[in-house]
């Protein structure tokens, strides 16, 4: 049996370092509460530290684009409760993505239900 697989979705962009580390922080805590209750996370923010570690940064256009095609195969998406989300481009396109394509968005007020209820590797 295949887990549910959650795509976890938030602002990464921001003005600084400090708040961009902030949301990869979040991305990657609620990425890990996922994995714990047994699903499979994908955190967007996952390739873009490893172009920092590389020292092969693209532009937003090219991790935005990875990340979308991710996304097509989960079951759910996971909004991260944040502040920074507000204005996000790059969560509007998922969240948009999601709508027309009937992938539920869960937040954080439901995403242990949903996941308990639709994990199908209990």
């Amino acid at each position: 049996m295949s887990k549910l697989k959650v795509y976890i979705a938030g602002a990464l962009n921001a003005d600084n370092c400090f708040e961009f580390m902030d949301n990869v922080r979040l991305m990657m805590y609620y990425g890990n509460k996922v994995r714990e209750m047994g699903a499979s996370p994908f955190i967007p923010c996952w390739d873009v530290l490893e172009s920092l570690m590389c020292g092969n940064l693209g532009d937003h256009s090219d991790y935005l684009e990875s990340s979308m095609e991710w996304l097509k195969v989960c079951d759910a998406l996971f909004v991260v409760p944040n502040v920074n989300n507000y204005g996000s481009k790059g969560l509007t396109k998922e969240l948009e993505f999601c709508e027309k394509n009937n992938i539920p968005i869960i937040y954080q007020t439901e995403w242990e239900e949903f996941i308990i209820e639709n994990n199908k590797n209990p």
